[in-house]
């Protein structure tokens, strides 16, 4: 049994909250120029493994070549805007704006849908407030933080969650793997130049790095997987935008770092959320014109006309 969008949705939220716990020891050392080139480059040699494990080619006749060549400058977007907020605010500030991007996701949905049920948008309102709890308290320098990290911590938001829209049709015109393939390879050439005039660092941590890169590619490919069904992606966006949660509860477990009553309140929501989310979308879908579930006519006392026959 193949599976289904919550938990693929899950999957990458537990990915992407153990990459986001473990590339902080690879960013200290190497700096994000690097560490953002690397998780892409280095993805494509565990994807091709994976290709060839699988006896899968690249479908090439079937890549929809205007989405997939607009999906990679997007996702480097939204992996510069993410580590340049981090690099310059506060966590507390950063983390919130950052993962308001499972209401992007969702509002993208909508517009190309042109509807999303109410409980959706709920969930993804919940992420966003999950985030925030689970996020450090803020500091004296959290207040006085510039607007700049906010900035960029927006501007991440809108290309991931944009981008994870993207990946949907990408997806279903060739497969999860192509897809995850084709996004690291556009954004490790794009993210070459970051790299000028940098000195190759001799303490990377190789083994750390491999393990984020692993993580990481392992939640985009699940994210990709559950977007192959469109009714799916928007609830795998809203689940995998839940991953902070993983990265409070590995940083208190792996870290040792204090967890504190606010934390432990988001890590709380984030869980309600996705299991709320999860819970909700097994429920049968709701009728354009009410709020229960969809009405089937009332079957007629009336027996069938009887079929013509040919004459």
């Amino acid at each position: 049994m193949a599976p289904t969008g919550p938990l693929l949705g899950i999957v990458a939220a537990v990915c992407f909250g153990t990459a986001d716990v473990l590339v902080r020891g690879v960013t200290r050392r190497i700096g994000w120029r690097a560490t953002l080139f690397w998780i892409q480059a280095g993805s494509l040699p565990f994807l091709a493994v994976a290709a060839a494990a699988g006896g899968e080619g690249i479908p090439i006749a079937a890549i929809e070549w205007p989405i997939a060549l607009a999906a990679g400058p997007l996702a480097l977007v939204a992996a510069v805007g993410l580590y340049r907020a981090l690099a310059t605010g506060p966590v507390s500030v950063v983390s919130p704006v950052a993962g308001s991007f499972a209401v992007v996701a969702v509002a993208w949905a909508a517009l190309a849908s042109g509807t999303v049920p109410a409980w959706l948008w709920l969930c993804a309102g919940g992420t966003v407030a999950g985030v925030a709890l689970s996020s450090p308290a803020p500091t004296t320098a959290a207040t006085a933080a510039s607007p700049k990290p906010v900035g960029w911590a927006a501007l991440h938001a809108l290309a991931f969650g944009t981008l994870l829209h993207v990946v949907g049709p990408l997806t279903r015109a060739t497969d999860p793997l192509t897809t995850t393939a084709l996004l690291r390879a556009e954004c490790a050439v794009l993210a070459l130049p970051l790299l000028r005039g940098r000195r190759a660092h001799a303490a990377t941590p190789k083994r750390l790095l491999a393990a984020v890169i692993l993580f990481d590619t392992l939640g985009l490919y699940a994210y990709a997987a559950a977007a192959q069904r469109p009714e799916d992606a928007p609830l795998a966006a809203v689940l995998a935008a839940c991953f902070p949660a993983v990265a409070v509860v590995l940083s208190r477990w792996h870290l040792r770092e204090r967890l504190r009553r606010r934390q432990a309140w988001g890590v709380a929501v984030l869980v309600g959320t996705a299991a709320l989310a999860t819970g909700l979308s097994s429920r049968p879908p709701i009728s354009p014109g009410g709020l229960g579930p969809t009405r089937h006519a009332a079957p007629s006392d009336t027996p069938p006309q009887a079929a013509r026959r040919p004459r």
